[in-house]
């Protein structure tokens, strides 16, 4: 399989418009399951975060009164 140089500036799509349509799915679809994680981390981390918040006013809340 052919590499994507990393020291090169050109976005993506410009990268993989010379390799073989077969890698170019690769590539996409390795994209399509990269983006997928993120936005599962990215849910994830607000939840944590709201909870982190719920449970830190109700201890705060308590202590104070």
């Amino acid at each position: 399989m052919k590499k994507l140089r990393t020291d090169d500036d050109a976005p993506l799509p410009l990268q993989t418009a010379n390799l073989p349509q077969s890698i170019q799915a690769h590539v996409i679809n390795r994209l399509i399951v990269i983006h997928q994680l993120s936005l599962t981390l990215q849910t994830e981390l607000d939840e944590e975060r709201l909870l982190h918040i719920m449970l830190s006013g109700i201890t705060a809340g308590e202590a104070l009164g």
